[in-house]
């Protein structure tokens, strides 16, 4: 299975998306979850704004493991955003199924995680 992840941060420099992405890796890998990662975006120059006025990074994780995985990704997903600076913002595809989780709509997240998930197995299986 095939997780794309955005994530943008209002006025953050590339540096700063950066540790925060590897943080976000490095949470995942402490689940024991397998995955394979691949950056989408190339890696901006060191101080420049990936996003212009904003910092963004676009990734990929296939997941090596069973749809659990992905209920166990999101989990550690929300934990991470809830300790990210205000206005971060990380929208998460897997197929043509999108959600998009901000700091600003955590209590939402649970639900929304939900349904996304419902779906995007429903989309996986036609």
């Amino acid at each position: 299975m095939e997780l794309q992840f955005d994530v943008y941060v209002p006025g953050a420099d590339a540096a700063r998306i950066e540790v925060m992405v590897s943080n976000l890796l490095a949470e995942i890998r402490e689940r024991d979850i397998g995955f394979r990662a691949e950056r989408l975006t190339p890696e901006p120059a060191p101080g420049s704004k990936a996003g212009g006025e904003f910092g963004a990074a676009q990734l990929a994780l296939t997941l090596l493991g069973s749809g659990g995985v992905a209920v166990t990704v999101l989990g550690v997903v929300k934990d991470w955003l809830a300790r990210q600076p205000p206005q971060t913002h990380l929208k998460i595809k897997i197929g043509g199924e999108e959600l998009e989780l901000s700091t600003a709509n955590l209590e939402f997240a649970s639900q929304a995680s939900e349904a996304f998930l419902q779906k995007a197995a429903n989309v996986r299986k036609d």
